[in-house]
């Protein structure tokens, strides 16, 4: 399905949190396969949407799919808008690939961004 096909690039808001609610519903049960055309209809309709982003890696990894996840938050990285679960996913995903040394700062990055955002939380 390409964007030249869907009626509208635009849910309401309401219809977008109600897929998004039963795909994390979907992967809180162990069914990955499910959730996935959920999160990749999200991330169709907003690829500007971070959260679908990031639910869609993560739906991949469940899946055992690094090689598809990794585009995905490569380009979070890229778009300057990573998050301490950007880097957490990044870093499984360079796992399962086997591409331990950027793993390993993909991990570091992850560990900094916590404790950073623990700091805040503190002061």
């Amino acid at each position: 399905m390409n964007s030249a096909t869907l009626p509208s690039r635009r849910l309401p808001t309401e219809q977008r949190d109600l897929l998004r609610m039963l795909g994390y519903a979907y992967l809180q049960n162990g069914q990955p396969e499910r959730a996935l055309p959920l999160f990749r209809l999200l991330h169709l309709l907003d690829p500007q949407d971070r959260h679908a982003a990031e639910s869609l890696a993560c739906t991949w990894l469940r899946l055992r799919e690094a090689a598809e996840a990794l585009p995905i938050l490569d380009q979070l990285v890229r778009e300057e808008r990573p998050t301490a679960l950007t880097w957490l996913l990044r870093g499984q995903a360079l796992t399962l690939l086997g591409r331990m040394p950027e793993a390993a700062r993909s991990m570091r990055l992850f560990v900094t961004m916590r404790r950073e955002m623990e700091k805040g939380r503190a002061s």
